[in-house]
């Protein structure tokens, strides 16, 4: 998830659960090994073609930043600061007891502010899908092109609620490419347990994505197959009890593998 504006708030966070979780989501910066895990093998032996794919969105096939301009706006006049720490603190509590509500921004805003005279945070978001708020990532096009000619179902999986996504996913001429969301609004829990119900055979699933945890330690789980796009960043602390099947850079380096 691309929101600098958590980031900036993690420090004045002080309840137990908030930071519980900050230190399980604790990364670091990796080159080309993580404790021994090749992170640029460049062939792909399992073929994808008709495979499902679920996408993570946010930091893997676009930016996404709007954050940090809607938040000053959404309480322009109010004691923002204050507000933003308790939403935050929200934020970080749903999120620690991996609540479907992690990413309800305007719940958790309404419940902070406690007052009805704010716009709908969904209308007032459209004024901030554009650049340089929002934008695809380097390869994203190829990439969703690419999968698509190998025949594979594609959706789009996130933590960020649908109508959120849908909207994002319109703006950036993307949302063709995807047969659906799986999103904690639709499947009724947090990300974390997407897997649990899915009517589909693990070894037909495929998913992508830049967050270590969520992509890569929860479908693994799971007996899905995991492709990491790590670029820069987002490491297990310590030694890690799972590993992606295939690690990649960026969506450049993926692209290379897929047509190699």
């Amino acid at each position: 998830m691309s929101f600098n504006l958590l980031r900036s708030f993690k420090l004045a966070l002080n309840s137990r659960a908030s930071i519980a979780f900050i230190k399980k989501e604790q990364r670091f910066l990796v080159d080309k090994k993580i404790n021994g895990c090749d992170c640029e093998k460049t062939v792909i032996k399992v073929d994808l073609s008709g495979k499902t794919i679920f996408l993570d969105l946010d930091d893997t096939i676009l930016h996404n930043d709007f954050a940090e301009e809607i938040f000053p706006e959404y309480f322009d006049g109010t004691d923002a600061f204050n507000i933003k720490l308790n939403v935050l603190k929200q934020h970080y509590q749903r999120l620690s007891d991996f609540s479907p509500e992690a990413f309800d921004w305007e719940d958790m805003s309404f419940r902070a502010s406690k007052s009805e005279r704010f716009p709908e945070l969904y209308s007032l978001q459209e004024k901030y899908y554009v650049w340089p708020f929002v934008y695809k990532i380097r390869g994203a096009s190829l990439l969703l092109k690419t999968l698509k000619r190998l025949g594979c179902k594609i959706y789009a999986y996130t933590n960020g609620y649908s109508k959120y996504q849908k909207r994002l996913l319109q703006k950036l001429d993307m949302e063709e490419f995807f047969e659906g969301i799986i999103s904690p609004d639709i499947m009724g829990v947090s990300k974390v347990d997407f897997f649990k119900n899915l009517k589909i055979e693990m070894k037909e699933l495929v998913v992508v994505g830049d967050d270590y945890f969520y992509d890569v330690e929860v479908p693994s789980s799971y007996g899905v197959l995991t492709i990491w796009v790590y670029k820069y960043k987002k490491g297990p602390v310590g030694s890690p009890i799972t590993f992606p099947d295939y690690s990649f850079y960026d969506l450049t380096s993926f692209l290379k593998a897929l047509k190699s």
